[in-house]
């Protein structure tokens, strides 16, 4: 009961510092959202011969890496009410945890990192990191231009992100985004990562994560199959 009135007031402080390209956890936005705009921005490139990278980001074991720490430095450097911070840290710093090995269970150890399964406050936790994260990695780069004077680098919904890019700045904003997920304990996967070329050519230098180089889906991949699918559902 005491963590789902810590959420609601939580969600309510953390609302106006939300991006408005963030998905989950959130009253008036949802996953199908995200995924309708991303597939009309897709027809529309194609429709006018317009280069478009996509980069699908996979995080490993994402709500599991998080450092404690680099979160409640991230929530006290954005402006969060000091009461809800010592709140949520009085949650967090006495978890502990022992390990089974060979039969035997090993001494109590301090968990230090992930946000705990289960708990209210741990999707709105892990949105609000990874929210903070792009906002600084994606400062620098202007993203796709989408309408007059307006322009997207990408959408997400919790752990799950795509990003929008013109070739010229892809890596660029990839590295970016890698670099400061690292920063709070989050690891691109380089298997489960994937990117799409629309009206583009990569030719030999494809996408990497860490020199390790990304698949690059086809025209009708499993990605699209997803869209293609939850875009009918859609419109019926």
């Amino acid at each position: 009961m005491l963590l789902s009135r810590i959420n609601i007031r939580f969600k309510g402080a953390r609302k106006e510092r939300t991006r408005g390209n963030q998905a989950g956890s959130r009253p008036d936005r949802g996953y199908t959202d995200n995924i309708f705009t991303f597939r009309l921005i897709i027809q529309q490139f194609e429709r006018y011969n317009l280069p478009l990278i996509l980069m699908f980001l996979d995080f490993i074991a994402a709500f599991d890496s998080l450092t404690h720490q680099k979160l409640w430095k991230i929530l006290e450097n954005d402006g969060m009410p000091l009461k809800f911070v010592e709140l949520m840290k009085a949650c967090y710093d006495v978890s502990v945890s022992r390990v089974r090995v060979y039969g035997e269970e090993t001494e109590e150890f301090l968990v230090e990192v992930g946000v705990k399964q289960g708990c209210v406050l741990s999707p709105t936790l892990f949105n609000y990191c990874i929210g903070c994260v792009l906002e600084n990695a994606l400062s620098s780069y202007p993203g796709a231009l989408i309408g007059q004077n307006l322009s997207l680098t990408g959408l997400d919904y919790a752990d799950d992100v795509g990003l929008l890019s013109y070739p010229v700045e892809a890596q660029n904003m990839l590295d970016s985004v890698v670099a400061w997920a690292d920063l709070i304990g989050l690891k691109v996967s380089t298997e489960k990562t994937k990117f799409k070329a629309i009206n583009h050519d990569t030719g030999p230098f494809p996408l990497t994560v860490n020199q390790v180089q990304l698949e690059k889906v086809n025209p009708v991949s499993r990605c699209e199959r997803c869209y293609n699918k939850e875009i009918t559902q859609m419109t019926g």
